[in-house]
């Protein structure tokens, strides 16, 4: 995982959370066991390396699902 930390703000678990939505913000910035974050790192190396053929145009599709949000340490 990226040392970066950020927010998947269209994560199911964010979405449905109902308690302090800033508390939860920062639960989601310091977790980095996330299955969603994931699948985003494993996009953004596929990217990075562009490690097979045709692939990072999956991987940018796969990146545009989700809404991330870079968080300010």
């Amino acid at each position: 995982m990226t040392s970066n930390k950020y927010v998947v703000l269209n994560c199911p678990t964010l979405m449905g959370n109902r308690l302090c939505y800033s508390k939860v913000i920062k639960q989601c910035a310091d977790c980095t066991d996330c299955v969603i974050k994931q699948v985003v790192e494993i996009a953004k190396d596929i990217i990075e390396k562009d490690c097979y053929e045709n692939s990072d145009a999956k991987a940018e599709k796969i990146l545009r699902l989700f809404d991330i949000e870079e968080v300010n340490k």
